[in-house]
Order: structure tokens, then sequence, then C-alpha cells
């Protein structure tokens, strides 16, 4: 499967940066990413808050993460991640979006 275009909305646009970041050899010509979240902790903390889990099973999720993707939640950063990628990307982001502050835009 090797897609030319990639579209992503909230975590699926942060799926789609780190995707093009760690695999470099794609053929990605164009993305768009609607509403996604830059920074992966603010995201965490705040299903934490919504969802009401604790702090332990907070720490076991991300021990996890780290596991599988090799990152702690705080490292895990889509504008980083974005600095490295060279195709046009269109940024489509709600000014008024209550999860995801434009600002992560």
């Amino acid at each position: 499967f090797g897609p030319d275009y990639l579209v992503g909305h909230s975590m699926g646009g942060m799926t789609s940066v780190y995707y093009q970041h760690f695999f470099t050899e794609n053929t990605i010509k164009k993305t768009v990413l609607l509403g996604a979240p830059s920074e992966l902790d603010r995201i965490m903390y705040g299903y934490q808050k919504i969802l009401n889990l604790n702090n332990k099973f907070m720490a076991d999720l991300e021990q996890i993460f780290v596991r599988k993707f090799n990152f702690h939640f705080k490292e895990f950063s889509v504008a980083n991640f974005a600095k490295t990628i060279q195709n046009p990307t269109l940024i489509i982001h709600d000014q008024y979006d209550k999860i995801v502050p434009l600002t992560e835009a």
C-alpha cells in the first residue's frame, strides 16, 4: 500500500505526520491535517480528565507507549516531527476548537 495523499483528522493527523517523519522513503505528495493536535502529552492528560482515569492507569499506559514507540508522551511532538516533512501540507483548524487549541496548528 503506497498512498499519494494523506488526510488526517485529530489523532489521525498526528499519525500522518509521525508516519512521514519516520518513514522518509514514502511516496506522499500532499498532506491535509484537520484539527490535528501537536503535543501528545496535552491530549493524553485531557483524555485523563474527560474519562476520569487515575494516575496509575496513565503511567501504565505511558509505559506501553514507550515500549511500542520509544517516546514518553511529552516527547511525542508533531511540531518537531513536522520540521522534517518536505511535501506541501494544508492545515485546517477551527479557531473555536474546544479540544485542540488553534495554537497547536
